[in-house]
């Protein structure tokens, strides 16, 4: 029985204040993957195939058409990870576990990644963007982020934005 990824979220308020209806995370973008040591933690940065119902006001103001946030796995485990390509769109599918775990599994082009983790999941950094011949401008939820990462999304070494909330 797989999981929606929405029931497992200790903070579900948050991917909430911009969904009716969350999407499951069929064709996410696949951003990029951080393993962290201590925890054990996975994160995962995704852009979500549906843009919110609920948009801030300035998201549609700015013409923003696309949503990412950070999916946050803790207790990870048991990790198989094959290949990568930047960018992929990939599948997430959730199986519950025994003792409170899931099985995760995304499957991307060129890339596979499983792992077992705790079933309480935190999403976090969400914002919205819009893709120009220019980049990417995003507008983040978090006054901090919305100042410090104005032009875009920070480099994979930036520990303060792809460290656990």
């Amino acid at each position: 029985m797989t999981l929606h990824w929405a029931n497992l979220l200790t903070n579900k308020q948050v991917i909430e204040a911009f969904y009716t209806t969350v999407p499951p995370l069929e064709g996410v973008g696949l951003r990029s993957v951080h393993l962290e040591r201590a925890g054990p933690g996975l994160v995962l940065q995704i852009a979500l195939p549906v843009f919110p119902d609920k948009p801030l006001p300035e998201w549609s103001e700015t013409g923003c058409d696309r949503f990412q946030c950070q999916l946050q796995f803790g207790g990870v485990d048991d990790i198989d990870w094959r290949g990568w390509r930047s960018g992929s769109t990939a599948d997430v599918t959730l199986e519950p576990e025994p003792r409170r775990r899931v099985r995760a599994e995304i499957v991307a082009a060129g890339m596979e990644l499983r792992f077992t983790a705790a079933d309480d999941l935190m999403v976090g950094k969400p914002s919205a963007y819009r893709v120009t011949a220019q980049g990417e401008r995003h507008s983040y939820v978090s006054k901090v982020d919305r100042f410090r990462f104005q032009d875009g999304v920070p480099e994979v070494w930036e520990r303060s934005f792809y460290g656990r909330v």
